[in-house]
């Protein structure tokens, strides 16, 4: 749950990294530089090689990252054509008595029974507008809601996740949806139909891409007089957040309602470690079972979200009323064309498996990407001699290293929360000069409290007064 701005940086701590991120030999002691972005990584993977203990997780994320930026290129070309279709809707379903001529009067509609009549002609656009792909669309709905009620059975019996009960249970359950004949037909209109609420993903993916517009919107903060005010966006936020807590819940609430009774077949049964092979044929011979269990998860479900979108929508037109039309029309597009752009975008996301939509910074904490300060000729680091036993022997050496991690981790950190301004870009400073006012003039007096704070590291005196000496020099 997030209320307000979030930044997502991993940042992993390698005292002795070998080889700076993003090079290709070593550093000279004096050079540093900390890694950027999702051009770092992509850069980088390839020359880290083993002096890095996490290259794999490291490769992991560029994958993720790459993947995300390709659903985020996807959905920026479609944002105009989304866009469109919702003016065109409103003007099929504007009232009568609407004498506004402006082209951004769709995007002006506060009433919810408009909402309501926009939406729904919205997905009523949908097959149109997504074409051929409509019906598969349909289906690998079908497919997450099912996965959804599978989750909630399973933890209703308490079976481990991953252990081939919980898989059993998971095959069929979609087994069984695939049997039923309006799955089967070429139209998916009564497939949808029977789907109503148990299509739970569907609402929480539109809350997710509200609050992905959202986030995107605090890059305006500031910027302008008229520009969206960030206690607006997190009042937002946690509205949206409140109304993802309680449809998160929802399933569960619902299978409150199913007696043991309805879900003896999935018990009693599954003791057969015969049946663990066919969950088709599971599906066909407890087909009454399965509906039984549907049709009381589906009638609960139908009960607490009875609209359960009215309250953000409500803070929309309470919270926006003085945005200028663009903002608004940046978010009320999410909101009301969420059918077209899930039908768009969601057979890419189930396929590729994306556990989110925002890509993830990596910062690298070293000795190395560190620079404001001068590095001594010999390095920083005492511990790394004697294949890194070198702090075992003397204890100067240990105080030595404290001391320079503490003063790094400052100007990492100071670096690290500067490029995280929405207008700010990541970049390997070239300089002592560029790695200070990267960090801001926040970094003089923070090395300065560390110095003061320490005073009681006895065996490096000397250093801790050559240390202060260069931190007096800074800007």
């Amino acid at each position: 749950r997030a209320q307000t701005e979030v930044m997502r940086r991993l940042v992993y701590i390698q005292p002795d990294p070998g080889v700076r991120l993003g090079t290709t030999e070593p550093d000279a002691p004096t050079r540093g530089g900390a890694p950027g972005y999702l051009s770092a990584l992509v850069k980088s993977v390839g020359t880290v090689k083993g002096s890095h203990s996490i290259l794999r997780e490291l490769e992991d994320l560029r994958d993720l990252n790459l993947r995300i930026a390709e659903l985020g290129s996807v959905a920026a070309l479609q944002g105009n054509q989304v866009g469109a279709a919702v003016e065109q809707a409103w003007e099929a379903v504007a009232p009568t008595t609407t004498t506004d001529a402006s082209p951004d009067r769709a995007w002006s509609i506060e009433d919810p029974a408009d909402v309501k009549l926009l939406a729904d002609r919205l997905y009523a656009e949908a097959p149109r507008f997504v074409g051929a792909g409509f019906p598969t669309y349909c289906r690998l709905k079908v497919e997450a809601a099912g996965a959804r009620l599978a989750d909630e059975v399973v933890q209703r019996f308490v079976y481990p996740p991953g252990s081939s009960r919980s898989s059993f249970v998971q095959a069929a359950v979609s087994a069984w949806a695939r049997g039923q004949v309006e799955w089967q037909q070429p139209d998916p209109t009564r497939l949808m139909e029977l789907l109503g609420p148990v299509d739970v993903p569907y609402r929480e993916r539109r809350l997710m891409f509200v609050l992905a517009g959202v986030n995107r919107l605090y890059g305006e903060v500031d910027t302008r007089p008229d520009a969206p005010r960030r206690s607006t966006l997190d009042a937002l936020k946690t509205q949206a957040w409140q109304l993802l807590e309680q449809l998160r819940a929802a399933p569960r609430l619902a299978m409150g309602a199913v007696t043991d009774t309805d879900l003896a077949f999935l018990g009693a049964d599954l003791s057969d470690e015969a049946v663990f092979g066919n969950p088709e044929a599971f599906g066909v011979e407890h087909d009454a079972g399965f509906r039984t269990l549907f049709a009381t998860y589906r009638a609960s479900l139908a009960t607490q979200l009875a609209d359960s979108s009215l309250p953000l929508w409500d803070a929309f037109v309470r919270l926006t009323g003085e945005w200028r039309p663009a903002d608004r029309r940046a978010l009320l597009s999410r909101y009301l064309g969420f059918p077209l752009w899930d039908a768009l975008i969601f057979p890419t996301v189930a396929f590729s498996a994306l556990p989110q939509f925002t890509p993830i910074t990596v910062s690298q904490f070293s000795p190395l990407t560190a620079s404001a300060l001068p590095t001594p000729d010999t390095g920083k680091l005492k511990g790394v001699s004697l294949h890194h036993f070198g702090g075992f022997v003397d204890a100067a050496w240990r105080e030595n290293d404290y001391l320079w991690g503490r003063l790094d981790a400052v100007e990492l950190i100071l670096r690290m929360l500067r490029e995280s301004r929405p207008a700010a870009a990541a970049s390997t400073p070239a300089s002592r000069a560029q790695a200070a006012d990267q960090a801001g003039p926040r970094l003089r007096p923070a090395l300065t409290a560390v110095l003061t704070s320490e005073s009681d590291l006895g065996r490096v005196v000397e250093l801790r007064e050559r240390l202060q000496a260069d931190v007096d020099e800074l800007p």
